[in-house]
């Protein structure tokens, strides 16, 4: 196996373990890997920066609920625009 395709089946390792590295649930060995890993590639600390984030973001107990108002009134502007348009074939 080449050097390249050693670096590469190491990022994708590390890709696939950074959401188990983040949530807790990596195995020691699997989180010393990613970590040393980490200190050597920018490109998967960038994207473990932004798992993180989003992580965080994801588990801070807010739930965004949709703006059931909003919808209804959208509903009825479609449904008076569909009602004020001519239906071919039928006199209006």
């Amino acid at each position: 196996m080449s050097d390249s395709t050693d670096v590469n089946a190491c990022h994708e390792k590390v890709l696939e373990l950074l959401p188990w590295v983040i949530n807790g649930r990596a195995s020691v060995a699997e989180r010393s890997m990613v970590e040393v890993h980490l200190r050597e590639c920018a490109d998967c600390r960038t994207e473990y920066q932004f798992q993180s984030a989003l992580f965080a973001e994801m588990s801070n107990g807010r739930v965004l609920e949709p703006d059931a108002a909003r919808g209804l009134e959208r509903l009825w502007q479609r449904i008076d625009q569909a009602a004020g348009a001519a239906i071919p074939g039928l006199p209006g």
